[in-house]
Order: structure tokens, then sequence, then C-alpha cells
């Protein structure tokens, strides 16, 4: 009887944590952000990495215009089960500096991704549309 439970505990454990990554498999891809106060935008990109989806910022455009390319991973410790989800983020302040914050994500449609934050005192909200890359192209 024991043996019996422990299967069954084991065997949800593993279709859970199955749904989960084939949940966080559904981020993979590139997804957009305009900053309406500050005039830029981000684009970041999840990759599924030894059987982890983590984000990367991968392109910034600033208030002036100015492009830069970016290869930094910055969204780590991803749980999402397909609707809502938490992670860590990593935040470039200056040069070399960094602070790691909580995120909260939920999926408003298959297209946006309302990502929440809050870091030193100040709480805010940024809907990421997901990149449709052209196959024609």
């Amino acid at each position: 009887m024991k043996r019996t439970t422990l299967f069954s505990a084991a065997l949800t454990l593993v279709m859970s944590s199955l749904a989960m990554a084939q949940s966080e498999s559904e981020l993979v891809g590139r997804w957009e952000v305009t900053y309406e106060d500050y005039k830029g935008k981000s684009i970041y990109e999840f990759r599924s990495e030894q059987g982890k989806v983590v984000g990367y910022s991968i392109h910034f455009t600033d208030e002036n215009g100015d492009e830069y390319e970016d290869n930094s991973m910055v969204v780590t410790k991803l749980e999402f089960d397909g609707k809502n989800g938490e992670a860590s983020y990593k935040v470039q302040y200056d040069e070399d500096e960094y602070f790691t914050t909580d995120i909260s994500l939920k999926k408003k449609s298959e297209t946006h991704l309302l990502v929440h934050y809050s870091y030193w005192g100040f709480s805010n909200e940024e809907t990421w549309t997901r990149v449709i890359e052209n196959k024609n192209n």
C-alpha cells in the first residue's frame, strides 16, 4: 500500500514538472516592450537551455533612437503554469552594478504578457508583446 502511494506521489510530481516545463516553453521566443514615458524599447528573448527557460535582453533602443545589441541573461528561476508565473530579474543600473528583483508574469493573450516588478520602493507593470517573426525573409 505504501509503495503505491509513494509511486502515485512521484508520478504526480513528474507529471506536474512536465506540465510546468511545457507551459514555460510557451514563452520561448522574442518579446518587445515599449516604454511610453522613456520613449525607448527593449527586446527580450526567452530560450530553452538545459531543460529550463531563461530570458535574455537582446536589444535596446534609447530615447534618442540609438540602438544597442545585448545578450545578457536577465530572467532566471522561471516558474510559469501557462497563465501566471514568477521569476528573478537582473537589472543593470550602472556600468558594472546590478541588482536582482522578483517579477510576476501574467499571460493576457498569446501575444501579450504582463510583467510586474518592484524595486527600491517603486512598482511598475509592463506589457510585453510577442515579436512575430516573418518566415518569408
